[in-house]
């Protein structure tokens, strides 16, 4: 039973030594959540800097109001991932993958309607 005992000690202060508890799984996780809240602060920029360079344009040209009212609607699905995105920053872990797939394919619509808008506008 002592051996038993020794060795069941050894392997946990081996696992604490190398880093495999549980403490390094929450770090990195907080780590990877991070990361990804500052790639999606660089994509929601991003996607209202060229929503922004879009709509000069359509001023400045013959774009029609559909065109115009297209804008808006994306620069309310900005806002919108926005607001998930302070959702996301205080979500639990459970809620963080779900948020993080959706809010994931938000921006990947974003910018692709973004794209989809500046080919209709005639705007490189």
């Amino acid at each position: 039973m002592l051996k038993l005992v020794a060795g069941l000690g050894i392997c946990l202060l081996a696992l604490t030594v190398l880093g495999c508890g549980g403490d390094d799984e929450n770090g990195s996780l907080e780590s990877e959540r991070e990361e990804f809240i500052q790639t999606v602060e660089e994509r929601v920029a991003d996607l209202r800097e060229r929503l922004e360079a879009l709509r000069d344009d359509i001023e400045s040209g013959d774009a029609n109001q559909e065109i115009e009212e297209q804008a808006d609607g994306l620069g309310e699905r900005i806002d919108q991932a926005e607001a998930e995105l302070e959702r996301l920053r205080s979500s639990s872990e459970d809620e963080w993958e779900a948020l993080r797939g959706s809010l994931d394919d938000a921006l990947d619509e974003a910018g692709n309607l973004l794209e989809e808008l500046a080919n209709e506008a005639g705007v490189d």
